[in-house]
C-alpha cells in the first residue's frame, strides 16, 4: 500500500513538470514579432534599396536639388568660393532681346543716344551696362573709331570743371580711349545702375567720358585689353 502512494507521489510530480514546462514555453513565445515557435529569431522584412540621385548639372530657376557632396544645385561650395576671385569677369549676356554686334569684331560699342555701353567678344555679346557720357553740347563724349590706349587702376582723374576750377576724382579701373576721355567707375554717383543711363548727360553728364557702375567698370577692365577697338556713336 506504501509503495503504490509513493508511486502515485511520483507520477503526480511529473505530471506537475511537464504542466510547468509547457505553461513557461506559453509565455516565453510572444508571436512573429518576438520569435518563431522552434525559437528561431524572426528576420526583418527587407527593405527595398531605392538610389540615390546623382548631380545632373544646374538646377532649373526656383529649384534646389542636393548634389552627392551634400551641397546644393545653384550654390558654390565654401571651399570654391574662398578659392574664387573676387573680381567680377563679363559673361555672356542672356536677355529676351540680346544686342547685335553691328561692328563683327571683338570691340566696346558706346551708343550715346540710348547711354548704353556693349561689350562683344567677337560675335558675343559679353557686357552691356547703362552709362553716363559727357554732358551733352558742352563737352560731349567723342565720336569715332578709337582703341583702349593703357589700363590702369587706383589713380586720380584730374582736370578743369566748366567754370575754371580745377577738380580730382579717384577711380578704380581706368581706360582711356582718346585724349583724356576713357571708361571708368564713377563712386559719386553711387553703385546703383539705375543712377546711369537714361538722360542723366543732358544734365550732369562727364567731363567726356564713360561714367559706368563699379561693377560693370571692374568687368570691363578684366575684358578689354590695350588696343581693344572702342567705337562711340550718336
Amino acid at each position: 500500500m506504501r509503495k503504490n502512494r509513493k508511486i502515485f507521489a511520483t507520477l503526480i510530480a511529473c505530471l506537475l513538470m511537464i504542466a510547468m514546462s509547457f505553461s513557461a514555453y506559453a509565455l516565453e513565445y510572444v508571436g512573429p514579432a518576438g520569435g518563431n515557435p522552434d525559437g528561431t529569431p524572426v528576420q526583418p522584412a527587407v527593405q527595398p534599396v531605392v538610389p540615390q540621385k546623382v548631380y545632373e548639372g544646374p538646377a532649373a530657376a526656383g529649384q534646389t536639388q542636393a548634389n552627392p557632396d551634400g551641397t546644393v544645385q545653384g550654390q558654390v561650395p565654401d571651399a570654391q568660393a574662398a578659392a574664387a576671385p573676387e573680381t567680377t569677369q563679363a559673361q555672356p549676356v542672356e536677355t529676351a532681346a540680346v544686342h547685335t554686334n553691328p561692328y563683327h569684331h571683338t570691340c566696346v560699342e558706346i551708343d550715346l543716344t540710348n547711354q548704353m555701353l556693349y561689350a562683344f567678344d567677337g560675335e558675343t555679346l559679353v557686357l552691356q551696362s547703362p552709362c553716363v557720357t559727357g554732358t551733352k553740347g558742352s563737352r560731349d563724349t567723342s565720336v569715332g573709331d578709337w582703341k583702349v590706349l593703357s589700363k590702369e587702376t587706383d589713380r586720380y582723374l584730374r582736370g578743369t570743371n566748366a567754370d575754371g576750377s580745377k577738380y580730382k576724382s579717384w577711380v578704380s579701373y581706368w581706360m582711356p580711349f582718346h585724349g583724356g576721355q576713357g571708361m571708368h567707375d564713377s563712386s559719386w554717383r553711387g553703385t546703383s545702375h539705375a543712377n546711369y543711363g537714361g538722360n542723366i548727360y543732358t544734365y550732369d553728364g562727364s567731363h567726356g567720358c564713360v561714367n559706368l557702375p563699379f561693377d560693370m567698370a571692374q568687368a570691363l577692365f578684366n575684358f578689354v585689353h590695350v588696343g581693344t577697338p572702342v567705337h562711340v556713336h550718336n
